[in-house]
């Protein structure tokens, strides 16, 4: 496939993206380049993942050798404050520096209060990656690029 529809079962994203919307994926970009900060992407949960295993979608938030944390609120991308206008709120707790492994991605829901990703996971091999979304299509008052 060059682009695959999902839905959006919880809140872990909002507001960037709400529970029922459906979005529209692209799988071809990821064939020719490496998931960029900030991208909104689609995965394979990595083994270390103790959930369903069904896909998953987050915000790319560190690439490999980037150091992560989170403190007083605020995530920190190599000792830099990360500004983020999409999030919904800032981050209630702390975590710890985490330096991304070569050919691996860390990975944050924008509802980070409520977002199981790579602060309890780990970072996310590069080829579990489906693609990057791009278009929310229903509801219709929604319809837009993802950003």
């Amino acid at each position: 496939f060059i682009v695959r529809s999902y839905y959006i079962p919880s809140g872990s994203m909002i507001p960037t993206l709400q529970i029922r919307d459906y979005i529209l994926v692209n799988e071809l970009q990821y064939r020719f380049c490496s998931p960029a900060r900030g991208d909104v992407a689609v995965f394979h949960p990595p083994d270390s993942y103790h959930g369903d295993k069904e896909d998953l979608i987050k915000r790319v938030v560190g690439i490999e050798g980037d150091t992560i944390e989170v403190r007083g609120g605020q995530l920190y991308r190599n000792d830099q404050a990360v500004v983020e206008g999409y999030i919904k709120e800032p981050i209630a707790q702390d975590f710890p520096p985490f330096r991304v492994k070569p050919g691996r991605v860390f990975m944050m829901g924008d509802n980070r209060n409520d977002s199981y990703d790579s602060r309890y996971w780990g970072d996310v091999p590069l080829e579990n990656y489906v693609g990057k979304a791009e278009f929310i299509f229903f509801p219709f008052q929604r319809i837009g690029r993802i950003r």
